[in-house]
């Protein structure tokens, strides 16, 4: 990465719960102190050209997703495989940012970006958008998108609690069909497998969620394969009770949540309700969707010792 001097930021301005122009002003800065060549766009098209030009012309040192999670997969999304992501944490949750080891200080993004490891890691699809950590189904998917529906500009995690207690009063927790498989997916009849039949969801390419929560604690975003844990009862009882559980990280000891691990899912509903998912943190749509794994999908920067934590399957919780 020494001879290529050109950096693109693609840079979410509504991210996290204030303005953080002026520290993406101190990134470029700090870039352009390592002699490398930062150019920061907010626009995803244009940025999405960008990225085929340099890549066209051999050029680019590294991406910078200067947002949250949704920021990164978009980066990923619209940048050729091979060219080293780096990314600068600006949104609510950052789950990517701390799984890699990434801070807000800009001198360290540039030094990684110079003198760095890489590592190759799985993306996901669900339909034909590109996640990079985790899909769920159900209760919170619901939560995002009454979130989404109210949302004005900066948020926090403030910004959750009104959705949140609008969807506890009013969700009522519909059935869906997992269909979970390996190998060539997609064309294959869901017959070919009994389905489960949740309430809940979660599909984890990576071993993170908000506050920590471990729905699926041995994901790892090398393997080729999504963890997908599921929960069959549906009330706000059971709701208390499995947070309970994952507070104190026993919940895959119940019997009534499962977990395992897949390279491609279908999931539908015969519900007349409307059942949502959500993706990075961001809403997704409404079931039926197709989702696969993308194995070795992108490479992010990395620090050494970074490094040898996630190969070592001890990045969890850090």
């Amino acid at each position: 990465m020494r001879s290529k001097r050109n950096v693109l930021i693609l840079y979410n301005a509504q991210a996290g719960s204030q303005s953080r122009t002026h520290q993406v002003r101190q990134l470029e800065a700090a870039l352009e102190a390592r002699a490398l060549r930062p150019e920061c766009v907010g626009d995803l098209d244009r940025f999405g050209d960008l990225a085929a030009r340099a890549f066209e012309r051999n050029d680019l040192a590294a991406v910078i997703a200067a947002g949250g999670d949704g920021t990164a997969a978009e980066v990923v999304s619209r940048t050729p495989p091979g060219i080293p992501l780096a990314t600068f944490p600006l949104g609510t949750e950052n789950l990517l940012s701390r799984y890699l080891g990434h801070s807000r200080d800009p001198e360290e993004v540039a030094k990684l970006i110079t003198i760095g490891n890489t590592i190759t890691l799985d993306g996901c699809r669900a339909g034909k958008r590109l996640f990079l950590i985790m899909i769920s189904v159900g209760f919170d998917a619901e939560v995002v998108r009454q979130l989404a529906k109210i949302r004005q500009g900066h948020i926090s995690k403030m910004s959750y609690i009104q959705p949140l207690i609008a969807t506890l009063r009013s969700y009522t927790y519909p059935e869906f069909q997992v269909y979970c498989g390996n190998g060539s997916p997609l064309s294959a009849s869901p017959s070919i497998r009994e389905p489960n039949w949740p309430r809940w969801l979660f599909g984890m390419n990576l071993p993170l969620y908000a506050m920590n929560l471990p729905f699926a604690p041995k994901a790892d975003g090398t393997d080729g394969q999504l963890d997908v844990c599921t929960f069959d009862r549906g009330s706000t009882l059971h709701f208390a009770r499995y947070f309970y559980h994952l507070m104190v990280r026993d919940h895959l000891q119940l019997p009534d949540v499962h977990w395992q691990r897949c390279q491609w899912m279908r999931i539908e509903t015969n519900s007349d309700v409307p059942v949502p998912y959500q993706i990075d943190g961001d809403p997704g749509g409404f079931l039926p969707v197709d989702v696969v794994v993308e194995p070795n999908r992108y490479q992010a920067v990395i620090s050494a010792k970074r490094a040898q934590a996630i190969r070592g399957r001890i990045a969890y919780g850090i």
